[in-house]
Order: C-alpha cells, then structure tokens, then sequence
C-alpha cells in the first residue's frame, strides 16, 4: 500500500513532470521556427540586395558605354551623303524596278554607281 501511495504520487509527478517537458518543446520549437524564418529573411535580403547591386552595375555599364558612343560620335561625324551618289543610286533602283525580270540591263548604272563612290573617296 505504500509503494501504491508513493506510485500514485510518483506517477501524478511524472505526469506534471511530462506536461512541462511537453510545454518546454513547444517553446523550443516555437524559438526554432522564429530563428529558421529570420534565418530565411536574412538570406532574401542578401538576395534582393545583390539582384539590385547586379542591376546598378548594369545600368552604368550601360550609362558609360552610352557616353562613350556619344563621344566617338562627336569625334567622327558621320558624312552626308554625297548628292551625286544618291541620284546615281535612286537611277539604279529605278532601273531594277523596270527590269525586274532583267536586272543585268541595268549595268550602265551600276558602273556610273561605282564611278561616283569613287569620285566621293578621292
């Protein structure tokens, strides 16, 4: 009878014993949960971060390559075109045109083409 008291007793310990082990795991898994999501966040954050680092390196690459051009552009302008050149070129294209079935009679302005790119180079 008194180890049936002292089991009782015991056992009404090892009861309150297990709810407060049960009790401490639902904390630690709580705490776990909060650490793996601020864990996460982190990394989203070093994440987002680096994409707009990649993207602000981008857009000066882009913005120096721009001025760059430009400067080439303001260097070396490009010519216009020579008005003897284009009246040659829009008689060829007139010539196809007609002849679009015998485009090789359109040979006297082909070389008349070639003479005034010439003429324009020297």
């Amino acid at each position: 009878m008194v180890r049936a008291l002292r089991g009782e007793k015991e056992g009404g310990r090892g009861r309150e014993r297990d709810g407060a082990r049960e009790a401490g795991a639902g904390k630690e898994k709580a705490n776990a949960e909060k650490d793996t999501d601020a864990r996460v966040q982190l990394a989203l954050s070093r994440l987002l971060n680096s994409k707009l680092n990649y993207e602000r390196l981008n857009s000066d690459l882009l913005i120096r390559e721009a001025d760059s051009l430009t400067q080439r552009q303001k260097i070396a302008p490009i010519p216009s075109p020579d008005p003897l050149i284009q009246s040659k070129e829009s008689a060829l294209i007139a010539c196809y045109k007609q002849n679009s079935s015998r485009s090789l009679d359109c040979w006297k302005e082909v070389e008349d083409l070639k003479l005034a790119f010439a003429k324009a180079q020297k």
